[in-house]
Parts: structure tokens; C-alpha cells; sequence
């Protein structure tokens, strides 16, 4: 207990890293309010599966696309500055999905998309300087408690908002919420010394044997957080409060075993990873076979923990290549090949036609986590 007690202070003191998390928590959890329920809204607003699939294509399409100008921005004001920037596109985000109907459905996927490139480079950079090489896997451990203290409530809360006062005070709760995450990130400087950033310069080609196991984790996360939803909301669950309830529970699950992970993933990141990989994978075979709504919140909350399992250590290998490396470059690299792999799978999935297949491909992922 003395050891838990001693992270949390050397956590607290490092001031970046505090407002980092708790920044990072306000967001994710006006996220978790609404994130799952998105592709079933879209749906339930009458846009197709294919239009959806398409809106999801763009949104990543456009998040490669502005990773560059993201990083020439860091390079320029600074890291939280670049967190900063990301949020009135959100809000802009929220607003346009409130008012679906007088929006082209891809634009408002290409503001979702802006938004991430913003705030993912900013994020993955700050958080690969911030942290401490040696503590990292308890530290990401940390941030993901703390987010996740905040997120576990997230999805049930937004079911019951949705159910009861509907779309209209949901989007209203969130880009509050979302105003207020700005704050934490500038209770100290940005300290930021302007460099320059060239593309043609940037060796990106040199973290070439890393691009599988990133457009792996973009597929595998891609399939979780839209085709699963809408496949246990439309066959099993058929309400916003039960779908709300199973990701809670997910998180939940991952929560109670985030911490002990954390410290086990600093004494052997790749063992735990093999095993989260490994299981993970087990989990969404299984998936394929859930037919009633005690199954989904059971698989679901199994899939809670093979998910902290291999993203905490999967997480702190690639903040330290980031280290290692040039940082602004690998995460760079990184966050284009995530992107890549989710709009691969997005792109199969549309050009075959059926999104059952995103589970088996959710399982393939799971395994080539192994090459990291």
C-alpha cells in the first residue's frame, strides 16, 4: 500500500503530468457521455450503414491528413497549445451532431477528425517528455485510472441523459464539460522552445517494422468503438441504457486491474503484452457467439481486462521509442499508421459488407500486437 501511496505523490508532483491527467479525464469522459452512442444516433437519424462506415472512413482520413499541420503547430506554440486547438473543434463536433440534419455527414466526420489530430500529437508528445522512462507503465497506468475513475460512469450516465431528457441536453452537458477541460493544461507554462519541423527531413521510413502492430491497434480499436456498439445494440440489447451500462461495466472491469497492471508492466512490458494480446484476441472470438444481453455485459467486462492488459504495455513501449527516437517524428509515424489501419478496416468492411467480420478481424488484430 506504502508503494501505491508513493506513485500517486511522485504522480502529484510532477505538475505537468497532474494537469495532463486531469485534462485528459474531462475529456474523456465528455466522450464516454456520448462517444459509443454516435454511430447508433447516426443510424436511429436515418443514415445508412454504409453512410456511416463512410463518415468513419473520413474522419480518419482527415485525422491523417492534419497529423503534419498538428506537428508543425506543436513545433511552433507548443504542446498544450496544440490540446487547446483541438476543443472548439469538438465542441463544433457536438454542435453539428445535434443539428445533424443541416450538415453534410462527412464534414461533420472530417471536424471529428481535425480535433484528434490536434489533440493526440499534442497529447503523445507532452506525455512521452513528461513522463519518467522508468515509471512509465505505472504512470500510463495512472493516467488511465485517473481517466477512467472519471469515464466508468460516462456511458451508463449518457444512456440514462439520452433516454430521459434526450440528444438536446446530452451535447449541451458535453461542450460544457469540455470548456472546462481547457483549464487544468495551462495552470502551468507551456514550456516550449520553437523548433522547426520539416516533413522531408522526417525519416519516417526508419519505424517501418512498427507499422503492423499500430495499424493493428487502429483496426482492433476501430471495430470496438463502432461496429460492436451497433451490433450488440440492434441484435441483444435494443436500449441507449443497456448499451450505456455494458461499456461501463467494460470499463469498470478495466479499472480494478488497471493499477496492478501498471506496476506489473514496468518489471516486463512484452510478457504482459503477449498474455493481454493473447486473451484479447480469445475475446472477441468469443463475441462472434453472444446472443442474449448476460452474455454481452459478461464478454464485455472479460474485454475490460485483456484490454488493460495490452494497452498499458503496449502503450508504454511506444512512448518509449517516442523517447528513444525523435519524438515528434515516431509519434508522427504512429499516429499515421493507426489511422491507416482503422480506414483499411473500414474500407474492407464496406467493400465486403458485412460488419460481423469486424470481430474476427478484431481478434487478428489482437494477435499481431505480438510483432510490437
Amino acid at each position: 500500500m506504502h508503494h501505491n501511496h508513493h506513485h500517486f505523490l511522485h504522480v502529484l508532483k510532477n505538475k505537468e503530468l497532474s494537469e495532463l491527467y486531469i485534462s485528459m479525464a474531462l475529456r474523456s469522459f465528455t466522450i464516454a457521455l456520448i462517444g459509443i452512442f454516435v454511430p447508433i444516433y447516426l443510424l436511429n437519424n436515418g443514415y445508412s450503414l454504409f453512410e456511416v462506415i463512410i463518415f468513419s472512413i473520413v474522419l480518419n482520413l482527415s485525422h491523417i491528413i492534419f497529423i503534419v499541420p498538428a506537428a508543425k503547430f506543436c513545433a511552433k506554440y507548443g504542446f498544450k497549445h496544440s490540446m487547446f486547438v483541438s476543443i472548439p473543434f469538438l465542441v463544433l463536433f457536438f454542435f453539428m451532431l445535434y443539428s445533424i440534419k443541416i450538415w453534410p455527414i462527412y464534414l461533420v466526420g472530417a471536424i471529428y477528425g481535425i480535433n484528434n489530430a490536434f489533440y493526440y500529437m499534442g497529447y503523445n508528445v507532452d506525455f512521452a517528455k513528461s513522463s519518467d522512462k522508468n515509471k512509465r507503465g505505472q504512470e500510463i497506468g495512472t493516467a488511465k485510472i485517473i481517466s477512467s475513475i472519471f469515464i466508468v460512469f460516462g456511458p451508463l450516465l449518457g444512456g440514462i441523459i439520452l433516454t430521459v431528457f434526450g440528444f438536446k441536453i446530452l451535447f449541451t452537458i458535453a461542450a460544457i464539460l469540455l470548456f472546462i477541460s481547457i483549464i487544468p493544461l495551462f495552470l502551468t507554462k507551456d514550456i516550449h522552445e520553437p523548433f522547426k519541423f520539416n516533413l522531408k527531413d522526417a525519416k519516417l521510413f526508419n519505424f517501418k517494422k512498427d507499422i503492423l502492430p499500430y495499424m493493428s491497434y487502429g483496426a482492433e480499436t476501430g471495430a470496438s468503438s463502432v461496429f460492436w456498439p451497433i451490433i450488440i445494440y440492434f441484435t441483444v440489447l435494443g436500449s441507449y441504457k443497456s448499451l450505456g451500462l455494458t461499456n461501463s461495466l467494460m470499463l469498470l472491469c478495466g479499472l480494478i486491474f488497471m493499477y496492478f497492471t501498471g506496476k506489473v508492466v514496468d518489471k516486463n512490458k512484452r510478457k504482459v503484452l503477449r498474455y493481454g494480446s493473447l486473451l484479447n484476441a480469445i475475446v472477441w472470438l468469443a463475441r462472434t457467439l453472444v446472443i442474449t444481453p448476460i452474455q454481452v455485459f459478461m464478454i464485455d467486462s472479460i474485454k475490460g481486462i485483456s484490454q488493460t492488459l495490452y494497452e498499458v504495455p503496449f502503450l508504454a513501449l511506444s512512448y518509449d521509442k517516442a523517447a528513444k527516437k525523435r519524438i515528434i517524428e515516431y509519434t508522427i509515424f504512429r499516429e499515421l499508421s493507426i489511422q491507416f489501419g482503422r480506414t483499411v478496416m473500414f474500407i474492407v468492411i464496406l467493400l465486403i459488407g458485412e460488419i460481423k467480420l469486424s470481430l474476427f478481424i478484431g481478434s487478428l488484430g489482437s494477435m499481431l500486437y505480438l510483432l510490437f
